[in-house]
């Protein structure tokens, strides 16, 4: 199957495939942008092409899952909403109404070698912009950070499967380069037509391995790594029998084709400065997003004194609070004989406030003020459900001065060291 000037004549069936998965899977692509179409304009127009699948979703949703109410995008972390799942099913009935209408309205064209190749470069470029995307996250270490005070204190048994994924894959920072230069090499591969193939296997065998973690480890990014996962077979596909015959059969095989459709001298080299502007906007611009967040998650050196984990000296029985740990971005009250009870946190050194959120709310719950009056005390106040409190609490100085954090790395053992 070539891309250029093929004329040989592709296989009714083969045809039949070719038109449902490149609408399938082009409209699952728009579908889910996720960052990785670095294009300014492209959220804006989501908002406007996304209309009638919104529209199909919820009348599917309504009809074949008797739910109520219209369904609407909403930020929660999640890439396996209601919602989601619905728009995937929206992008399936499409893709089938449009390949029964394309099959019958073309159905003596020999073969599609030409539009394989544009379809080609949408996935090859799509999953490449995906893969550097999440590669750099992890190079920056920003995706999966170092396990904070509370999830140092929580049993194994407390934490969620996700929670224990984050936590095995935050502590290492070396495995988090592995994976995020395996990510990037896979995604920067498939940039360029003479490395697609090699740069579509890294990244099958790379998004294998982030399926099987997100469907073992319940993260709901179940659907966007499958779609990786079936994008990189997608651009397989065409070389199956020669990748077939070199490692299994053993045999050699003839070049591939990697000729792109010819154009004029100027479209030739206008499609060339685009295409190296694209990467160069892709690769800066994770790289600039990766140490500015990186920044934004290393805290002030004031708020620090501030982080850890502190015994409530004398608790208030109406709350049974025994406990108060302090990360950058949450808090959460141990409770005698209860469940912890968490919050998002915001800590002002300002003010010497404590701002406490109830999910993604974005006027503070509650407000508690703190005054520090050494490195191991400091006293709590505020209201509390209509009750005012006044807390000592004493600062746990050897919450991290634990086994998993203070292990690190041997290059000889007599023993295995599993405790």
């Amino acid at each position: 199957m070539q891309y250029t000037s093929d004329t040989t004549t592709w296989l009714w069936a083969t045809k039949l495939a070719f038109r449902f998965f490149s609408v399938f899977l082009v409209t699952v692509i728009l579908l889910n942008p996720n960052g990785g179409i670095p294009l300014p304009f492209f959220h804006q127009a989501y908002q406007i092409y996304s209309i009638p699948f919104m529209v199909l979703a919820n009348w599917l949703g309504k009809n074949l899952y008797q739910l109520s109410g219209d369904l609407k995008p909403f930020q929660t972390g999640s890439g396996d909403t209601t919602l989601n799942y619905l728009l995937l099913l929206s992008a399936l009935v499409t893709s089938i109404i449009i390949t029964a209408i394309w099959s019958a309205l073309d159905y003596k064209r020999r073969n599609y070698s030409k539009l394989l190749y544009w379809v080609s470069v949408i996935i090859r470029y799509y999953l490449a912009t995906t893969m550097v995307m999440y590669g750099f996250a992890k190079i920056f270490k920003t995706q999966f950070p170092f396990p904070g005070t509370y999830r140092l204190e929580e049993t194994y048994g407390a934490s969620s499967p996700m929670g224990l994924a984050w936590t095995f894959f935050g502590y290492s920072a070396g495995y988090n380069y592995f994976m995020g230069f395996a990510e990037v090499l896979g995604g920067v591969l498939l940039f360029f037509r003479r490395t697609a193939t090699f740069g579509a296997l890294v990244t099958l065998a790379v998004s294998a391995n982030i399926m099987m973690v997100n469907y073992c480890f319940d993260v709901p990014v179940k659907i966007l790594s499958t779609t990786l996962v079936v994008l990189s077979l997608f651009l397989l596909a065409k070389d199956v029998k020669r990748l077939f015959n070199f490692f299994v059969m053993n045999r050699p095989v003839a070049p591939a084709i990697v000729e792109a459709p010819r154009y004029s001298k100027w479209q030739n080299i206008a499609l060339a400065v685009v295409k190296y502007l694209f990467i160069v906007e892709v690769l800066a611009g994770n790289i600039y997003q990766g140490i500015y967040r990186q920044k934004q998650m290393k805290p002030y050196t004031e708020q620090q004194k501030v982080y850890g984990k502190y015994e409530i000296v004398k608790p208030i029985d109406q709350f049974k609070w025994t406990s108060l740990t302090i990360n950058k971005d949450s808090a959460v009250f141990g409770r005698s004989g209860l469940a912890p009870l968490g919050f998002l946190c915001n800590v002002d050194m300002a003010s010497k406030q404590l701002f406490l959120f109830v999910d993604d709310d974005k006027v503070p719950h509650y407000k508690f003020g703190f005054k520090q009056l050494s490195a191991g005390k400091m006293v709590l106040d505020g209201n509390y459900q209509g009750i005012n409190f006044n807390l000592d609490l004493l600062k746990d100085m050897d919450s991290n001065n634990n086994r998993l954090m203070t292990r690190g790395f041997h290059w000889i053992n007599e023993y295995p060291y599993n405790r």
